[in-house]
């Protein structure tokens, strides 16, 4: 069971810290990498709204995947063990599961993997998940 992260200032630090721990897993293991997926739902002001966004996003998702309050509007997920592909479904599957919702979050969506054989970071990752999270506030069909 995903379990909801409370919202709070340093949300940040813990979903770094797990991502750390997730890079760290998949190079000692020499697994695919994983993917991040980052949501922001512009339009959830209350926790209770940011609480049914995290539902619905953790109800889209696989048992092994996590989900974490990212400052005031935001959430991430950490996929373990997900290549390119996966991530695209994955992440295809939480915009379908938000849409089931009638727009009630409007969310942005961006997501990138991590590559464990190369140099390619969480922080990579995290860096163009963002930026396809801001293209995707831009041009609606670019996720």
């Amino acid at each position: 069971m995903k379990r909801f992260q409370p919202f709070h200032e340093r949300g940040g630090d813990a979903l770094f810290h797990l991502l750390d721990l997730e890079e760290e897993r998949s190079r000692m293991g020499r697994q695919r990498g994983f993917a991040i997926l980052r949501i922001e739902a512009r339009s959830a002001e209350t926790v209770a709204e940011m609480l049914a966004l995290y539902r619905a996003v953790a109800g889209a998702l696989r048992r092994s995947d996590r989900v974490q309050a990212v400052g005031g509007r935001a959430l991430a997920a950490v996929l373990s063990d997900t290549g390119e592909t996966q991530a695209d479904a994955i992440g295809s599957r939480v915009r379908h599961a938000l849409a089931m919702h009638g727009g009630r979050w409007r969310p942005l969506l961006g997501w990138a993997c991590t590559r464990p054989e190369r140099t390619h970071s969480w922080k990579d990752a995290w860096q163009t998940a963002g930026m396809l999270l801001t293209a995707d506030g831009r041009v609606p069909a670019a996720a």
